[in-house]
């Protein structure tokens, strides 16, 4: 398994993204809008959307693997991306372990980015509310 990226606690957070983008431009948009979005989709996580880039990191998730992550398995949805990586972190809420999840990147395919949702809506009924909710 890969070595995780962000090891020094003084990385600014452009060194924090660059570190985990690998110089791929998808990778970078996708880690540049969790950094402005996550804390409004998932107010109950941890530190915004840097905690969600650690989960990243602590998945060995870097590169074009974060953008085959957004575009290929959760359908360019950021929704639907946070909430995969909450299902891990929640101790793999409808299905969602690690060996899952990056099967499904290597392999550019979808996973039930719904059921993942409404596990996690279920269990954080902060997250992402449904429009008429």
């Amino acid at each position: 398994m890969a070595k995780e990226r962000l090891t020094d606690l003084n990385m600014s957070l452009k060194d924090v993204v660059l570190a985990m983008g690998e110089g791929n431009p998808g990778a970078l948009n996708v880690l540049i809008r969790l950094i402005q979005e996550a804390e409004s989709i998932d107010p109950d996580g941890a530190m915004g959307g840097f905690g969600t880039i650690l989960l990243l990191d602590s998945l060995n998730i870097y590169g074009g693997d974060i953008w085959n992550l957004w575009k290929c398995v959760c359908g360019e949805d950021m929704v639907k991306m946070i909430a995969v990586l909450r299902a891990y972190q929640l101790g793999g809420l409808a299905g969602m372990d690690q060996d899952r999840i990056l099967q499904a990147i290597r392999n550019r395919s979808m996973v039930d980015t719904d059921v993942i949702l409404a596990a996690v809506r279920e269990r954080l009924p902060n997250f992402s509310p449904l429009p008429d909710a």
